[in-house]
Formats: structure tokens, C-alpha cells, sequence
């Protein structure tokens, strides 16, 4: 822009109603760039020429820039469909191109080709403690706590792990520097610690984690592993690749589909929140502030006094090669704010204070229930149908051994601090309101655990033997 005195400044504009109305160009004279505020999760979008604008002329900006280095054309072609809509303020669109129906049946066929060579090769064994084990409660106690030095363990924790409340836990002594550490519990931000720690240390992350922790990437582990037919099963598409599949299950869905976008990956912290919508085009344009996911939501869940929730369950994993993974049975129950108001309508653009998402934090309205509290109203508010939450938590625990099972195959633990890890992770479900059953919302780095959850955690993750150790509680059972 030129200035009064002549010269010329940038100018950076937020886009309003009106901006958000201009016409695509594969020439723009102006370019748009959508960005998220990290303080507030707020997604925004700027607007600015790139070009000398004379007085009249019509302004322009690419709707569908390259967001990535390689692009297939598909995936271009269903970036610039969502926005066909724009000029006459359509919610259903136009019809959806063949080929992205095509790309849907293409993806579905491959995963029941999948399932099928999944069935022949992966065992569905479960390793489990011997209920013949005469070990005495005293021998188990020794074994529970020789890891314990003076009846704790002292435990360097990261600024970006706020979610697990070591201080609240009796056996565990927070410390400030590093080397006073047995136990370092790093964020993700994790690969700065490389050589600043030695093979004294017990670590939280495992090499090759990613898989439980990239969206996408668990997505397409649990459909190659024959899991798409599950019912606890949730596809997750990846929106810098799989967008005309998106747009071709909407289609096949119904125009009424609800969506979860979520970031790729479940360990960032800041950034974009979890943004739930009826309206596809608002899928694709969220997706180009980083990297996400979107799931197909059924907001027919289940509901505790009028109240939608989701359970939150904690898993600790001691040891990959072999697999040794230990749940807690007491999953923190995350309540809306709000009653919810139908079963099938929310305000787009409203505070979502109906429903409880994923990427929660304290300072989220909402609350928690207690898991006493929660299993007394469930049961209380399912008695005529006879269901037992814990038949529900018994799938749930089947879900989560098949997860960490297929997670072990793609699981590395090539250095010492990675094989005889302390890694604790938080798995999301909603409970779907016909048939009652879990639904798989992610996975997490930052669980949130209940101090008294947390002791039964680490006395197991403590133990020279945590198998014997996890007999010493009924809140922990060994799943693999």
C-alpha cells in the first residue's frame, strides 16, 4: 500500500464476509493464508496482493494453492469442488464427481482385501497372568517396590507434560535437574533431549510411537491389519491426501454427516482444537492450516443424565520386545457443559458446549465425573436393557490389546532408554447410543490420569516384575 508521505508498506487484512466471497483465479492478484492463533485454537485467514491492484480491477486469490510438494490431481480437484458451493451459498453442493465415489469403493475394497490376509497371519492370543501363581502378597510387595528407593522414584518432567499429576503421587519425587532423575517423562518436542540422556534413564517415548500417535498413520495400521469391519472402528482420513474420499463419504452418507477435524498428530498440544461440522467445504478449508484428520461423527451417543461424555483410559506400556502392556480400569469420564439439546442438531459455529471432544484440557468448560459416580448412573440408566458397563469395558479392553498389538509390530525400540520404557498413553472413546458400543477416538501422549490411577501406574511400571506387581491391584489388569 502506498503511505501518505508517499511510500509504499505492507498490508495485511483479516478477512471478513466479504473476502471470504472472492472469486478463484489460477493468477491471483491477492493471496490468502489461513493460520491458527496457538493461544486460543482460533483458526484465522489473512489476506494481501501480490500484484500492483489498479482502482477497479477484480480481485482474485488461488482457492486451492499447493499445500505440499506433490499433489495428485484428485486431491487438487477436491480442494477447489468444496468452494463451487460459494457463490450461491449452497449447503448441498453439486453432485459428487464419479471418480471420488470411485476412490471411496477403491479404498474400501482395499480393506477388506486386507482384513482378509490379516485373518490368516495375525495370532488373536492374549498373553495374561497365570491364575495358579502361589507367589505370596509379601513376595509380590518386594517385587512391586525394588525399584523404589526410599518408597519413590524420582521423576524429571517436561513443561510440555502437564496432563499426568506426578506431584500428586505418593511414590513419585519430582525433581529439577535431569541427572537427580531415574524417570524423564519428555513431550513431544522429545528428539532436543538425543544424548542428554543415558541408559540409567526410563523414558515415556518409544521409537516408532508414531503410529499410535499420528492419526493417519494408526488409521491405515488398523485397516491393514483387518480392523475396518470392527465396530469399535473409526475411519480416520487424512485431508492433505484423501480428500475426494471425504467428499465421496459425505455424499454416501448424506448431506447430514457429522465430522471431527482433528491435527495429525494427538501429541501437539497447541493448535488447532478439535472442530466438529456438518458442512464439508469447512472440513477442506481447515485442513489448510495443518496437518488433520477428519472422522465420521454420529452424535448419537449415549447419555448420562442428559449429558453426552467420553472415556478416557490410561494404558502403560513397560515393555515392547516382548509386549507388555497394563490397563487401568478406572478411565476419567469427561462430561459436557451443557445438556445435550437433540440428537441430531448443533449451532455450526456455536461453543459446542452440548458435546465433549477429544484435545480436552482443564481449562475446557465441561467436568469429570467419578468412576463410581459414572458406573452407578450407568447401570441405574441401563438397568431395563440389561447392559453391564463392565461387558462394555471388556470390549473396550479387547479394542485397546488389539491396537497395541498391531502397534508392537511397527514399534523400534533400537536404543537402551526406549527398551524398558515408562510410556503411558490416553485412548478416547464414545459410546455409541444403539447398539452401546466403544468407538475409537484417538490416541494420545497426554493422558489424563487420577492421582490414585497414577500410583497403581507406577507401582506396576516400577516392579522388577510388573505382571506380579499388577496382581497387587484390581484397578490394573495386564492385557498382553
Amino acid at each position: 500500500a502506498v503511505t501518505r508521505e508517499g511510500g509504499q508498506k505492507p498490508v495485511w487484512y483479516v478477512m471478513d464476509a466479504y473476502a471470504s466471497a472472492l472469486s478463484h483465479s489460477d493468477d491471483p492478484n491477492f493471496r490468502c493464508a489461513p493460520f491458527v492463533y496457538a493461544v486460543s485454537g482460533q483458526p484465522y485467514s489473512i489476506y494481501w496482493p501480490v500484484k500492483a491492484v489498479g482502482c477497479g480491477e477484480v480481485c482474485t486469490r488461488n482457492f486451492a494453492p499447493s499445500l505440499m510438494d506433490v499433489e495428485s490431481s484428485m486431491q487438487h480437484r477436491a480442494r477447489l469442488w468444496t468452494w463451487d458451493s460459494v457463490k450461491t451459498c449452497s449447503m448441498t453442493m453439486g453432485k459428487c464427481p464419479d471418480d471420488f465415489l470411485d476412490a471411496l469403493q477403491d479404498m474400501r475394497k482395499q480393506d477388506s482385501e486386507m482384513a482378509a490376509e490379516s485373518r490368516a497371519k495375525m495370532s488373536t492370543s492374549v498373553s495374561s497372568s497365570s491364575s495358579e501363581n502361589e507367589t505370596s502378597s509379601v513376595e509380590l510387595e518386594e517385587l512391586a517396590r525394588t525399584q523404589l528407593v526410599d518408597g519413590t522414584v524420582s521423576v524429571y518432567v517436561d513443561k510440555q507434560t502437564a496432563s499426568v499429576p506426578w506431584g500428586k503421587c505418593s511414590l513419585c519425587r519430582v525433581v529439577s535437574k535431569p541427572a537427580d532423575a531415574k524417570w524423564m517423562w519428555l513431550g513431544y518436542r522429545h528428539g532436543e533431549w538425543n544424548g542428554k540422556v543415558t541408559d540409567g534413564h526410563r523414558l515415556n517415548r518409544i521409537d516408532g510411537e508414531e503410529c499410535l500417535i499420528d492419526r493417519c498413520l494408526l488409521s491405515y495400521m488398523l485397516r491393514s491389519s483387518g480392523f475396518s469391519n470392527s465396530p469399535w472402528f473409526v475411519p480416520m482420513y487424512d485431508l492433505h491426501r484423501q480428500l475426494a474420499q471425504v467428499i465421496g463419504a459425505h455424499w454416501d452418507r448424506g448431506v447430514a454427516c457429522h465430522w471431527l477435524v482433528q491435527p495429525a498428530r494427538s501429541d501437539v498440544s497447541v493448535g488447532m482444537k478439535t472442530v466438529l461440522t456438518r458442512d464439508v467445504r469447512r472440513v477442506a478449508r481447515t485442513a489448510e492450516t495443518i496437518p488433520s484428520v477428519a472422522l465420521p461423527f454420529s452424535p448419537l451417543t449415549d447419555l448420562i443424565d442428559g449429558y453426552r461424555y467420553m472415556l478416557h483410559y490410561t494404558v502403560a506400556v513397560c515393555a515392547v520386545k516382548p509386549l507388555a502392556v497394563f490397563l487401568s480400569l478406572r478411565p476419567v469420564v469427561r462430561r459436557a457443559a451443557e445438556k445435550a439439546s437433540g440428537d441430531d442438531w448443533f449451532e455450526e459455529y456455536g461453543t459446542l458446549s452440548g458435546f465433549v471432544l477429544p484435545d480436552w484440557s482443564d481449562k475446557e468448560p465441561g467436568s469429570t465425573l467419578t468412576y463410581d459416580d459414572f458406573t452407578g448412573k450407568f447401570a441405574a440408566q441401563h438397568k431395563e436393557s440389561g447392559v453391564s458397563f463392565d461387558v462394555l469395558q471388556y470390549s473396550i479392553g479387547h479394542c485397546i490389546r488389539d491396537i497395541f498389538q498391531c502397534a508392537a509390530e511397527h514399534m523400534t525400540p533400537s536404543c537402551q532408554t526406549s527398551r524398558n520404557p515408562i510410556a503411558l498413553y490416553g485412548v478416547d472413546f464414545v459410546i455409541n447410543k444403539a447398539q452401546l458400543q466403544p468407538a475409537l477416538l484417538g490416541v494420545t501422549t497426554l493422558p489424563h490420569v487420577t492421582p490414585a490411577s497414577l500410583e497403581s501406574l507406577v507401582t506396576v511400571m516400577a516392579a522388577n516384575s510388573p505382571s506380579e506387581a499388577s496382581q497387587l491391584y484390581d484397578d490394573v489388569i495386564q492385557l498382553i
